[in-house]
């Protein structure tokens, strides 16, 4: 009858966390999340090391046994093995999670510090301007001139009716004042004819008032007006004359005290009135020709 041999424990055992750790190795080679290799490669030997030592323990398991001295050769390999599958455990145990890899493979990268623009770099940066620096982003452009009534220019925004003295006076405004500056004038003289009858007679126009300036109106009339030598009969002698006007602006009638005719035989005439409201009368605005 054959000696019925006790159950070596130390061989089941260690095939037990030989097994456990081998499906530990074959399940972190294919679920483990791999953004970097670590884990893999971890699995890949843990795995490797289980075949081996497994085989190893078969080995020296079906050589020396049944053996009742087991050779030093035995207690090493088996002491490897325990060794071997310690160092597995504990990479297992050491070894980071698939999270914690791809948390530690996946943090964005710093970028490189960009240099700070600043003013005279070259470049007009988003928080440079022309006020600021005009050394990057040129010189601003001057600003719009700010128009007003009274400077001199009639712009798109003016008019006669809302800013005269930029563009002027309205036609209606020109005509109006254009007749203030009209007056009536009245000629009366007294004379003999060529055969010495005597006649007393008048005659009537119009004049301009020109200049209102040291309580003097001064007007312009035709000669024709104020010399009965010009006249469509003329006298052959005068013994009397009297001339007078009447302005349109207020009606009032003031009379002449000096006429100047001019050279040539000019048909124009200048009249010479007194009053102390010379400056209330509108007078004409006389036009300045282009000197040759």
């Amino acid at each position: 009858m054959k000696p019925q041999h006790k159950p070596n424990y130390f061989f089941i055992i260690s095939a037990a966390l030989l097994l456990i750790f081998w499906g530990i190795g074959i399940s972190g080679a294919f679920f483990l999340d791999a953004t970097s290799n670590s884990p893999k490669v971890g699995a890949a030997i843990l795995v490797t090391f289980c075949g081996i030592g497994t085989y190893v323990l078969y080995g020296l398991y079906k050589g020396f046994g049944k053996a009742k001295e087991k050779p030093v050769f035995y207690w090493i390999g088996s002491g490897a093995l325990i060794g071997l599958v310690l160092l597995g455990l504990a990479y297992v145990l050491l070894m980071p999670t698939s999270n914690q890899g791809t948390q530690a493979n996946t943090q964005p990268q710093t970028p490189p510090t960009q240099p700070q623009p600043y003013c005279g770099d070259g470049k007009c940066s988003t928080q440079e301007t022309c006020s600021s620096c005009s050394a990057d982003c040129g010189k601003c452009a001057p600003p719009k001139p700010t128009y007003y009534c009274g400077d001199g220019y009639c712009n798109s925004a003016e008019s006669c009716t809302s800013c005269s003295a930029d563009c002027g006076k309205c036609k209606s405004e020109i005509l109006e004042d254009m007749q203030k500056t009209i007056v009536w004038v009245k000629y009366e003289y007294e004379g003999r004819s060529a055969d010495g009858t005597p006649f007393s007679t008048s005659a009537s126009g119009s004049g301009v008032i020109v200049g209102n300036d040291d309580n003097e109106l001064t007007i312009y009339t035709n000669r024709h007006v104020i010399d009965c030598g010009r006249g469509e009969n003329p006298c052959y002698q005068r013994t009397s004359e009297k001339v007078t006007i009447r302005t349109k602006q207020d009606g009032k009638t003031y009379p002449v005290y000096q006429v100047s005719v001019a050279p040539h035989n000019l048909d124009v005439a200048i009249l010479k009135v007194k009053t102390s409201n010379a400056k209330n009368y509108q007078v004409a605005a006389l036009l300045k020709t282009p000197s040759s």
